[in-house]
Parts: structure tokens; C-alpha cells; sequence
């Protein structure tokens, strides 16, 4: 405690009435300034019968808080390595019996940031903060930033609901976020920093190419709205912590899904442009698209991973199916098939009658593996044989007609997906037809 601004304290003790008064009290806690008024009545009951306190506290005027983390307070409460910074004006009050002291208090903050070893966490031009506490119920209260970044996710209009208790923080906050909405709802334990946390979250309309640059150092890779949720447990909550223990699962979809760099389209259309070459037809140029209306699936990580075992895809006229996993280690690995539906099939013409299945449509599988910024993508060389065999053999027959005709068509079975190898056509081919045994005459 210092002596306030004449160099004296203003304290007022009447002890027969058991009263102690505060006026114009300078505190020095932890190097933050506040000034202290109010007073204690009851200084002579006994302890069943309890003081009132009424006491208020403030700062004077705009102070820096980066010093402020040296108060036992406030020490024991942020993990270790953890800094605030910037300049601040705090109003507390304290009132009721000391069996049922209701503490309030607010904070406004102008710049104000938090800081880890590892970098910048929270930077912020302005925040705001409340504090209410009632007897032994947890604290809690509301923090309000307008425009900030979240470890270089810019965001606006945060506000956050938060307790405490005991060490362990439950925080709720939403904020907009690149044309989207971002809501969380997290729960750790910092007195114990190998307990169990938790997070909640849910996505509305926020675009993912942003977010990915902003967030990583991958750049150009996906572009969509996302919308979905997931739920997560780990011990602990930073990067390291959640790829070695984190569990958690979800659901996902994103519209206008742009697969960058897993090229998918272009290398459809580069392995049916191989089977038009020879079988005469050309790939409508919007083919190579890498843009899908939506993409949806489940979301499940364990082991560092998160599988999406149920993707799928829809485009104009075609759709996708994959199951396999992205890794927090930046790689990814699926298998799948691609579907062209029939507006498209029919675009090539006469030939895409006999490359098609009883549908109308064309499946091509694929698979995709490798880094997420480079993935190799193949299409199943043998399906793309298949179908350039099928176009031949029936232009084949259709150009000699007849019965050779009938039997060069009718090599690849009657388009259920069998293969023939060009030996069974031929063989078909140079078969002998059956000649008509002639009905005998009667005498």
C-alpha cells in the first residue's frame, strides 16, 4: 500500500462502533495502481455474525497492465507464458456481508493484446470486459471486442460469455469471421494442464480460403462456404497437444467447393480426352472445373487424422463419392469414384452411348494421396481401357453391320461392364456361322 497523492493515508477507524472508512487510498497491487474508498462495518461481531463490506475500487485514469500480470490474482490464473499488454481503465465495487459478497467489475481496454512464448494470441484496438461474482458461485462475465485477430484470423463483433472456478475457464464466444459466423463453446481445467479440454464448434457461411491462408502457411489449396460443427477433447488445447491427443468428430458440408490442388476434373478429362482421341469425340472444356456445388461429409479425428469416411460431391451433372483422411501433418490420401451423368455423356456424342452404363452415366474411380499443397491424383487406367475398348468394338460393328456387325458388338457383352480382350473379338469374329439344317421333302 502507498500513501496517497498529499503522502498520507486516509483511513478512519471507529472502533466503538467497530467502523473502519477509506477514503482517497492509492493500492499498488502487482504494480497496477487503484484507487480504494468505502468502508468495513462490524469490526467488533463475532464470526458468525459477519462485516458488510462497501468498498470501491478503480484505477486512475488509463494505466498499462503489461506489469500486471505479476499480480498473485491474476498470476495463478493465466498459463504459463502467457502476457497481457495494453492500456486500461478498471471499476470495481464490492458489497454485502462477507457471508455473501456480491463483487462486480468492468474493463475497457485501449489497445489490448495477449501474448504467448510462441507469438501473438489476441490483438485487439479496443475491449471490453465485465466481472460478477456472487458468495461461492463461480465468476463470470462477458468480454466484447470489436474488430481484432485471433492468431492472425482477423475477426468483428466478438462477444464471449465466460466462468470460472476453482482454475477451470468455460468460455462461449461468437464472432463474424470472413463473411461467416464462428461459434465455440470451450472447457479447460489450468489448474491441472494435463486434464481433459474441450471444444465445441460451429461454422455458418465462413469462407475457407481465407481462413486457411490466415490461419497456416498453406496457400491456394480450397475456396467454399463452410457450414457444419465439430466436437473435440484433448489434453490441452494447443497445436501440439490436439495432434498427439485429440479425439473428436462432426459434420461438414461447403458450398461452391473449389479442390484447388486435388485436380480431380482435369485429370477426368485428360483420361477421357486419351479415350476420344482414338474413339473420335471431344471433352467439353467446363470438364476440367475444379469447382463442385457442394461437398458434404462426416468428420472423425483420432491418431492426428480426420477421416471422412462418407464424402461426396455434386456438381453440374456429376457427382463424387471417397472415404480416407486429411493429417494435421498436412497430408492427405482417398480413394473414390467420379460419376458423369448423362447431359455430359450425351456431349460426346454418339460414342457416349456406348461407353455408358444402362443409366446414361460414367464412373471412374480415383485415388488421391500425397502432400495436401500437391496431391497426386489417378484415375483407374484400367476402367479408361475398358471404355476405349467398348467405344471401338461398337463403332466397329455399327460400320460393318450384319451379323459381323452383331458380333463385334455383342463381344463386350451387352454393356454390363465385362471386359474382352481383342483376341475374344476376333475369335468372334472368324466363328463359322451356323448354317440352317434344310427341312426334308416329302415325297
Amino acid at each position: 500500500m502507498m500513501p496517497s497523492a498529499d503522502g498520507t493515508y486516509r483511513l478512519g477507524l471507529d472502533w466503538p462502533s467497530g467502523t473502519l472508512a477509506i477514503t482517497e487510498t492509492l493500492l499498488s497491487v502487482g504494480n497496477l495502481p487503484l484507487d480504494l474508498e468505502g468502508r468495513i462495518d462490524g469490526l467488533r461481531r463475532s464470526k458468525e455474525e459477519g462485516m458488510r463490506v462497501e468498498l470501491r475500487l478503480k484505477t486512475p485514469g488509463e494505466v498499462e497492465i503489461e506489469s500486471a500480470t505479476g499480480m498473485p490474482g491474476i498470476a495463478g490464473r493465466l498459463p504459463a507464458g502467457v502476457k497481457l499488454g495494453g492500456r486500461v481503465r478498471l471499476a470495481a465495487k464490492v458489497e454485502g456481508p462477507t457471508s455473501d459478497l456480491v463483487t462486480e467489475a468492468s474493463l475497457e481496454a485501449a489497445p489490448f493484446s495477449v501474448a504467448s512464448a510462441a507469438g501473438p494470441m489476441l490483438e485487439a484496438a479496443s475491449a471490453g470486459a465485465t466481472l460478477a461474482r456472487r458468495g461461492q458461485e463461480p465468476m463470470g462475465g462477458r468480454i466484447t471486442i470489436p474488430a481484432g485477430k485471433l492468431r492472425n484470423v482477423p475477426f468483428e463483433n466478438l462477444v464471449a460469455d465466460w466462468t470460472w472456478k476453482a482454475g477451470a475457464l468455460s468460455l462461449v464466444p461468437s464472432a463474424s469471421v470472413y463473411g461467416g459466423t464462428l461459434r465455440a463453446r470451450i472447457e479447460s481445467d489450468f489448474s491441472k494442464p494435463e486434464s481433459a479440454s474441450r471444444l465445441s464448434l460451429e461454422v455458418d457461411g465462413v469462407q475457407a480460403q481465407p481462413l486457411l491462408e490466415s490461419a497456416t502457411t498453406l496457400r491456394d489449396v480450397f475456396a467454399g462456404a463452410l457450414h457444419g460443427r465439430i466436437a473435440l477433447e484433448s489434453r490441452g488445447l494447443s497445436w501440439d497437444a490436439v495432434s498427439r491427443t485429440g479425439k473428436g468428430e462432426g459434420r461438414l458440408s461447403v458450398a461452391n467447393a473449389d479442390l484447388r490442388t486435388v485436380r480431380l476434373m482435369p485429370e477426368v478429362a485428360r483420361a477421357l480426352a486419351a479415350v476420344g482421341a482414338v474413339a473420335g469425340f471431344q471433352v467439353p472444356p467446363g470438364l476440367e472445373s475444379t469447382t463442385f456445388s457442394k461437398l458434404e461429409t462426416s468428420l472423425a479425428l483420432v491418431g492426428g487424422r480426420v477421416s471422412t469416411p462418407d464424402l461426396t460431391l455434386e456438381g453440374a451433372d456429376v457427382s463424387g463419392s471417397a472415404s480416407g483422411s486429411l493429417g494435421l501433418d498436412r497430408t492427405l490420401d482417398y480413394s473414390g469414384r467420379i460419376v458423369l451423368g448423362p447431359s455430359i455423356v450425351k456431349s460426346f456424342g454418339k460414342t457416349g452411348r456406348y461407353i455408358a452404363d444402362s443409366e446414361g452415366r460414367v464412373a471412374l474411380p480415383f485415388r488421391a494421396s500425397g502432400p495436401i499443397a500437391s496431391p497426386k491424383v489417378a484415375i483407374d487406367e484400367s476402367i479408361v481401357l475398358d471404355l476405349g475398348r467398348r467405344a471401338l468394338a461398337r463403332q466397329a460393328g455399327e460400320k460393318v453391320g450384319g451379323t459381323a456387325g452383331k458380333i463385334l458388338g455383342d463381344a463386350l457383352g451387352s454393356g454390363d461392364g465385362k471386359q474382352a480382350s481383342p483376341a475374344d473379338i476376333l475369335q468372334q469374329f472368324l466363328r463359322p456361322a451356323s448354317t440352317p439344317t434344310p427341312t426334308p421333302r416329302r415325297p
